[in-house]
């Protein structure tokens, strides 16, 4: 009565920051820099 099971696509999923910010680019240093001085202020 309601027709056929269709499975539901991926709707989001992980990329690792090395797959999408090149090792040699600036924002990646700023991002660690940012997400270690947060981690050291929750400790």
């Amino acid at each position: 009565m309601r027709g056929a099971d269709q499975p539901q696509s991926l709707v989001c999923g992980y990329v690792s920051i090395e797959d999408r910010i090149p090792a040699d680019h600036p924002l990646r240093t700023m991002l660690l820099q940012a997400l270690y001085t947060i981690r050291s202020e929750r400790q």
